[in-house]
């Protein structure tokens, strides 16, 4: 395992003179970014964590990311933690596989991409409130919901198996949810509200 951090000379996440120590980065990292140098996501990257702690360039770019959460990215860190300066137009698809899962921190921002979570033993919660334009799915694991969760007006929160626990009244706005197979999954709701807002389709 290892700390890269972003210096971005240029943009691009495949360029290894952008990172710190040089090279780009693999699955065993964990990505610091704490500047204003915006970065593009040019290619398909799996890593450990990401932290944008104080950055406040834009994250750009449509590959998509997992986030292999092993060390950093454990139930008593994070996976993901947003800045509230930095600009978000990324786009491409976030999953998270750790073994044990971790924590999200939006710090008020809006996600762009689909997020999907997918491993067994993962256990995820969002810290804060998590806004997501696009799509979620929990394909197996567990995901505590643990601060109000949006999901895009025109998007599907898709549970497939595992468990989902709404916890401390947290509130889940969709504009569908799907859950429809023969997999053994729990759905706790707690004293939250579920609002569900799609229409004119099953």
């Amino acid at each position: 395992m290892a700390i890269k951090t972003w210096i971005g000379t240029t943009s691009s996440w495949n360029v290894a003179s952008n990172w710190s120590p040089a090279s780009v980065p693999t699955s065993t990292d964990d990505l610091v970014f704490n500047n204003s140098a915006n970065s593009n996501v040019n290619a398909v990257y799996t890593f450990n964590s990401i932290d944008f702690t104080g950055y406040t360039g834009t994250l750009s770019g449509a590959s998509a990311m997992t986030i292999a959460g092993s060390t950093t990215g454990t139930s008593t860190g994070i996976s993901l933690r947003l800045s509230s300066g930095m600009t978000i137009t990324y786009t491409g698809g976030i999953s998270f596989t750790g073994s044990a899962g971790g924590y999200l921190y939006s710090n008020g921002k809006t996600i762009l991409s689909a997020l999907t979570f997918n491993n067994a033993t993962g256990v995820w919660s969002n810290q804060d409130v998590l806004t997501t334009s696009a799509a979620l799915t929990l394909t197996i694991g567990t995901l505590n919901i643990d601060n109000n969760l949006t999901i895009g007006a025109a998007s599907t929160f898709t549970f497939t198996a595992g468990t989902i626990n709404t916890n401390s009244g947290s509130n889940v706005t969709c504009g569908l949810f799907s859950s429809n197979n023969t997999n053994t999954r729990t759905l706790n709701m707690g004293s939250g509200t579920w609002t569900i807002t799609g229409t004119g389709t099953t």
